[in-house]
């Protein structure tokens, strides 16, 4: 049974514990019925739906209020099907790129979890390049049955402390789901559980201070429902500090992603964008690949010592 209104939860500020400093500046636009497994699919078309969006005034973070529970969240993204796996190739290249370049020497040999995996392609990545301690997370049911060969690799569910053993992971990886928590402090408080002295957490994230972001406004697609607390620099760092962890390096991310992605990214009106979308999911052009920096940051954050 899909959640319902009845399921949406009032927040406080997730870095001042407080909604006391709340402004809205998007009002909610999204109907019952949109809190369907659909909605909730990694990388769908953009439908502009989003929840209430407030700013606390106190540190800048932006979040819903109210939100789906974290229980109804994982029975919407253990149903949500239809994952394309050529985009998930071609962010798992972008993914291992700046693993290689941030986790040396190369091939890396400790324990690497990734949370929110898909299908399993960056774990595939890994291995390609002989890291091959990986293990992976995912709540579709529908992508780690993609999985194939990697499918025993990959926890079945929601991440939460007590799956694996308590300091066993070298490197944590959460690529694109980080701003797709309700609940983060106790995320990084399971993380921070599960990580080796001096284990490290790599997040690849959307940045809501970044040009393309404040350009769009309204029409951005990081301003989504899938998408309950939105960061920038500042507050991100502020969340990590606040949880246990000490940034080592934020950075810009380029992402590489067939055009037919990109496209369907830009505000235009539904009916073309339909009908261009359509053409290049069958036309050979609509696969050429395209780099682009429109608004993702990277984070690198090192467990603290207790």
């Amino acid at each position: 049974m899909s959640p319902s209104a009845k399921d949406l939860l009032g927040t406080a500020c997730a870095i001042c514990l407080t909604d006391t400093h709340d402004h809205e500046v998007y009002a909610a636009n999204f109907r019952p019925e949109d809190l369907n497994p659909e909605v909730f699919t990694a990388r769908r078309r953009p439908d502009r739906l989003h929840y209430r969006m407030v700013v606390c005034h106190q540190c800048g973070l932006m979040r819903a209020n109210p939100v789906l529970s974290t229980d109804a969240l994982s029975i919407l993204y253990k149903e949500s099907h239809g994952h394309d796996l050529q985009l998930s190739q071609a962010a798992a290249e972008t993914y291992g790129q700046y693993f290689q370049e941030n986790f040396l020497p190369f091939p890396f040999q400790g324990r690497v979890l990734e949370i929110g995996c898909g299908p399993g392609s960056f774990l595939k990545e890994l291995m390609r390049y002989h890291c091959n301690q990986v293990y992976g997370v995912e709540p579709s049911f529908e992508a780690v049955e993609q999985a194939g060969e990697l499918k025993g690799l990959i926890y079945n569910g929601t991440f939460v402390g007590g799956i694996y053993p308590k300091d066993y992971f070298d490197v944590i990886c959460a690529f694109q789901m980080f701003d797709h928590l309700s609940d983060p402090a106790q995320f990084l408080k399971d993380c921070r559980e599960n990580l080796k002295h001096k284990g490290n957490l790599f997040l690849i994230l959307h940045n809501i201070k970044a040009l393309p972001a404040k350009v769009l406004g309204p029409n951005c697609p990081m301003l989504d429902i899938e998408h309950p607390i939105l960061y920038e620099p500042m507050t991100i760092i502020k969340m990590l500090e606040a949880n246990g962890f000490t940034v080592q390096k934020k950075f810009s991310v380029l992402n590489r992603y067939p055009l037919r992605y990109w496209l369907q990214l830009l505000p235009m009106p539904q009916g073309l964008k339909k009908r261009l979308l359509d053409f290049l999911e069958k036309a050979p052009v609509g696969n050429i690949p395209v780099t682009l920096g429109l608004g993702n940051m990277g984070i690198i954050a090192r467990k603290k010592d207790e």
